[in-house]
């Protein structure tokens, strides 16, 4: 696989030997330069098809989070009787992140749906 842009220290998009772009992720890819070969073996996780919009999300969200929605994707996709996005990881990632920090700062986010059902409940 080729490199053809650095996404951050531990994320890259590259080329495989077929044309096709994806994103990789390994513990310091982002420290090779543009167009150097990635050795299989340092490529931990790989996203194909992902749209241009959310491979900007891979530097906002922390590696353990994607990996963590990642996971979680995976286990439930042989249960589901249709096929995910592959922009799924990164968008759920995202949301995630994002209650993390409204968590740390102490915002509440007042659900009125979710208090509705669970007084049905």
């Amino acid at each position: 696989m080729e490199i053809v842009k650095r996404i951050n220290t531990s994320a890259v998009l590259c080329v495989d030997g077929n044309g096709r772009q994806l994103v990789a992720f390994g513990r310091g890819l982002g420290f090779k330069n543009v167009g150097d070969e990635v050795p299989l073996s340092e490529i931990q996780r790989t996203f194909y098809n992902v749209s241009s919009r959310y491979i900007a999300l891979v530097d906002e969200v922390p590696d353990e989070l994607l990996e963590l929605t990642s996971d979680v994707i995976d286990m439930s996709t042989g249960l589901l009787p249709y096929e995910v996005s592959p922009n799924l990881p990164f968008i759920l990632a995202d949301h995630i992140a994002y209650a993390v920090k409204r968590k740390e700062q102490n915002i509440v986010v007042r659900m009125p749906l979710s208090l509705a059902l669970l007084d049905q409940i």
